[in-house]
């Protein structure tokens, strides 16, 4: 510390166990009067990295009627972190996939495509990964692909 015969005490270096420690200060005059001010609390936090992507979602490739599954992991910035999944369907504008009988998962670290269908080849997906102090981060974007199922004809 330094200041401390000053109008002005300034720290340095505060340790965690500071935290809530109370300051005040006693000012005494020439005939030796004294006055002790208000106290005041001492709030130490803990420096945080940056809010970051560590696992980014992968592009799937799955068979019609499977499920497919994208993850995303974070690290840095202040917990606890939100999660929001876009989609963007060929020829259409970016939207929301939302929780019921097509996805789960959708505020999660990760989303689940139930029961792909033929027309959802080509879909995009992605993940807004917000933390506590409103900092954003978005995922790489994952494609989603289909194949059809293998048929053996009865004639073949």
């Amino acid at each position: 510390m330094s200041g401390t015969a000053t109008p002005t005490l300034t720290t340095k270096q505060c340790r965690s166990i500071e935290d809530g420690d109370r300051c005040y200060c006693i000012i005494t005059d020439a005939a030796g009067s004294k006055i002790t001010s208000s106290k005041a609390t001492l709030t130490v936090t803990t420096a945080t990295s940056a809010l970051a992507i560590t696992s980014q979602p992968k592009d799937a490739t799955v068979y019609v009627g499977e499920d497919a599954v994208f993850s995303v992991t974070v690290s840095g910035g202040k917990t606890p972190y939100t999660y929001q999944w876009h989609l963007q369907r060929p020829g259409e504008g970016p939207g929301i996939p939302y929780e019921g009988m097509f996805y789960s998962g959708t505020t999660t670290d990760a989303l689940s495509v139930k029961g792909i269908a033929d027309g959802d080849n080509g879909n995009q997906y992605w993940c807004v990964v917000t933390d506590a102090d409103g900092t954003e981060i978005t995922s790489a974007v994952m494609v989603l692909g289909r194949e059809l199922i293998p048929f053996d004809h009865p004639n073949s």
